[in-house]
Parts: structure tokens; sequence; C-alpha cells
């Protein structure tokens, strides 16, 4: 599960090289939940730091907090099929 939660990480980086902002949020919390889920926590990430602060001026604080913490409770599945280019099912905006 620590490979997956860094793989969301990457994926959410490269979304934010798109400017795909919401899938950034959703795959930064989708990874914080998974790493966290299993007692592991960023430390001193750069990466992370910046894409996620890209994120939050493109889409906003409050619109950022909403989309990373429906990130953080999505199932594995949905969370993979985020990060594969697809929503989650039942995710439709």
């Amino acid at each position: 599960k620590r490979i997956i939660a860094v793989c969301f990480e990457g994926f959410g980086a490269l979304a934010a090289r798109r400017g795909d902002w919401w899938r950034t949020a959703r795959l930064a919390g989708a990874g914080v939940g998974l790493a966290g889920s299993i007692g592991l926590f960023a430390a001193d990430n750069r990466l992370h730091d910046l894409y996620v602060a890209e994120a939050r001026a493109g889409l906003g604080e409050q619109e950022y907090a909403r989309a990373e913490s429906a990130g953080g409770e999505l199932s594995l599945p949905d969370a993979i099929a985020l990060a594969s280019g697809g929503p989650p099912e039942g995710v439709n905006d």
C-alpha cells in the first residue's frame, strides 16, 4: 500500500502539470488517506507541496479542500480508477 500511496502522489503531480486541479486534489487526498491508513505520514515532500500549491491556486482553498477530502474517502479501486485517467464510479463532475 505504501507504493500505491506514492504512485497516487506521482499521478497527482502529473495531473497538476496538465492543469487538472480537480484530479490533482483528489489524488493528493487519496495518497495522504492511504498513507495515513497504514501509519505513514509525509515528512518533507517538496513535490507534494509544489503540486498541491498549484492545485490550491487553481481551485481556490475551499474547493481544493472539498476535493482533497473526497479523494481521501475513495475506496482503493476508485482511487486507482481515478489515477488511471477515469473518474471513480458514480462520479460525474
